[in-house]
């Protein structure tokens, strides 16, 4: 069967704790400096969002928990990430550069595959291969631009505004801003072409899609989150795996669960250096996973790690993406 590798970045950074407070500013032009109005000042990862008035001005809570970058999202404009709310103030205005049409971009060569296709194997890669992908819609999928490289077989998906999607198998209506993605695939002697690898980069907002959050999406998301990606980390840096159901595989051969993990504290960060390219996760006996690592990472108290370039998943774990995804506060 064919290994499909699976890398995520989903842009959950590394989060630290901080007293709750408003951060305030104003959204400008930065080719003449008029306000831009209802531009979408949102945290990363979480629900909580607004709006920019006519004036362009904005005024978010931060998160009591998280200190997640924040994102600043406007149609025409490229996507502004904040890490440093320090950066942030009405004094100091955030400046939006326009974002060139896409059709800028000349192609050298014929997209033998129509739209359906493609778009189908964007919703596969994009959404995961779990129960949940089936339930999710994008509303504005017209917007996606897709083509499709004979020469270097790869998929590339981009869009000038954010992806408006609906999970209903989790109750989360997300806006998606989605910075790039890609699919490279493979063909095998037989002459059939098969995903070997996919990588997508982009920034969630959140929001419920029910005033009340009924209880059939609480246990749906409770099931998601366990076996997850985030699930492991968090595992992993609380030194509890075999608690939460984790077994730890080299070469077929099960190992002590931290025999292969090197752990060390920095601050309420846990760095982790990998003694093994490659371990094999099995998670109650039944959903296994290939870790392979490309270097050192640190994992915060949610279980958020970067740098995500550093991971790659297949299986179970690789599975899961964005009909799987959950805040990043989500079971803390």
């Amino acid at each position: 069967m064919q290994k499909i590798l699976i890398s995520i970045f989903l842009c959950i950074f590394s989060f630290h704790i901080q007293a709750q407070k408003a951060i305030e500013g104003f959204i400008y032009n930065a080719k003449d400096t008029t306000a831009i109005v209802s531009a979408s000042v949102y945290f990363g990862g979480t629900s909580i969002g607004v709006a920019t008035n006519s004036k362009g001005f904005f005024s978010i809570e931060a998160p009591g928990q998280i200190n997640p970058p924040l994102i600043i999202s406007s149609l025409g404009y490229k996507v502004k990430v904040i890490s440093n709310l320090s950066e942030v103030s009405k004094e100091n205005p955030i400046f939006l550069n326009e974002n060139p049409e896409t059709l800028e971009t000349v192609l050298l060569e014929a997209d033998p595959w129509t739209r359906r296709k493609k778009l189908a194997e964007f919703k596969r890669e994009f959404f995961g291969y779990t129960k949940a992908a089936s339930s999710m819609i994008i509303e504005n999928e017209d917007i996606l631009e897709l083509s499709y490289s004979p020469s270097k077989n790869t998929l590339t998906a981009s869009t000038s505004q954010p992806l408006m999607v609906i999970n209903r198998y989790l109750g989360y209506l997300i806006t998606y801003d989605l910075i790039s993605f890609k699919i490279t695939y493979k063909t095998n002697s037989s002459g059939l072409t098969s995903p070997y690898m996919s990588y997508y980069e982009g920034f969630a907002y959140f929001e419920e899609s029910k005033k009340k959050i009924k209880n059939r999406f609480k246990r749906r998301r409770q099931r998601s989150y366990e076996g997850s990606i985030h699930h492991f980390m968090k595992a992993l840096r609380n030194r509890s795996l075999a608690a939460e159901g984790y077994k730890i595989f080299k070469n077929k051969t099960e190992v002590k669960p931290y025999e292969h993990f090197n752990l060390t504290k920095n601050n309420d960060l846990v760095l982790v250096d990998v003694l093994s390219e490659k371990l094999n996760i099995l998670y109650k006996g039944s959903e296994q996973s290939l870790l392979i690592t490309k270097g050192k990472f640190s994992i915060d108290k949610l279980g958020n790690f970067a740098p995500e370039q550093n991971i790659i998943l297949s299986g179970s774990m690789g599975g899961k993406r964005l009909a799987d995804l959950l805040p990043p506060d989500f079971n803390k």
